[in-house]
């Protein structure tokens, strides 16, 4: 017994309660970074698991809340600094 995502999200194939298929081990294995992509779509997911279903999930979705959050924040620090840095290596005019 298990659950189905396609039933939510029609373009992905994951089943909850049940064990991976042999194809989605080996990708797992093999992706190793998490892309904002790939991020993007299991918040998603994990969002209409808790929206049609239950409860008990909310806590993973919480906690990708977080992260997503978390994620966001460090982008914006990110370009801060960036404008920080770009401002700081312009060449400034000198008045004569």
């Amino acid at each position: 017994m298990g659950f189905h995502t396609s039933k939510i999200f029609p373009n992905t194939d994951l089943r909850i309660g049940m064990m991976p298929t042999r194809k989605a081990r080996l990708n797992m294995k093999q992706t190793k970074i998490l892309t904002e992509e790939t991020f993007d779509t299991a918040y998603m997911i994990i969002a209409g698991i808790v929206t049609a279903y239950s409860d008990a999930y909310l806590p993973v979705f919480k906690r990708m809340h977080e992260e997503k959050q978390q994620r966001q924040a460090n982008a914006d620090l990110k370009a801060i600094a960036a404008i920080a840095c770009a401002v700081k290596h312009t060449p400034e005019k000198r008045k004569r």
